[in-house]
C-alpha cells in the first residue's frame, strides 16, 4: 500500500463509506478504488463493519468503551492490530462487534 493510499485510508475511507462526501469527492474516491485493490479491500472491510453494527443495533456503553480504551492504552504498542486499536473509531467498532456477538 502506497503512502498516498495510507493517507486515504486513515482520513477518508470511513467518511466515504458513511456517505459524507459531495458527489465530486465521491467520484475521486471511486476512481482511485477502480485502480487500487488494497483500498477497495479496505472499503469492503469498513462496509462490513458498518453493516455488522447496524445489524446489532446496539452501542457499547460508555463505561465499557472507556474500560477497553484504558486497557489498550496500557498495552505495549506493537504490530498492526495494536496501532489499529489506538484510534477511537476502531475501538468503537470492536466494542460494537463484541456487543453484537454477545
Amino acid at each position: 500500500m502506497t503512502h498516498e493510499c495510507r493517507k486515504l485510508e486513515e482520513s477518508f475511507l470511513h467518511a466515504y463509506v458513511d456517505g459524507e462526501f459531495l458527489p465530486e469527492e465521491n467520484a475521486e474516491v471511486k476512481l482511485h478504488l477502480e485502480q487500487c485493490a488494497a483500498c477497495t479491500h479496505a472499503v469492503r472491510l469498513h462496509q462490513s463493519y458498518k453493516a455488522a453494527m447496524l445489524r446489532a443495533n446496539q452501542a457499547a456503553s460508555h463505561h465499557f468503551h472507556d474500560d477497553v480504551r484504558e486497557c489498550l492504552a496500557h498495552e505495549p504498542a506493537q504490530g498492526r492490530w495494536a496501532r489499529a486499536f489506538q484510534r477511537p473509531s476502531a475501538i468503537a467498532i470492536a466494542a460494537a462487534c463484541v456487543g453484537a456477538a454477545a
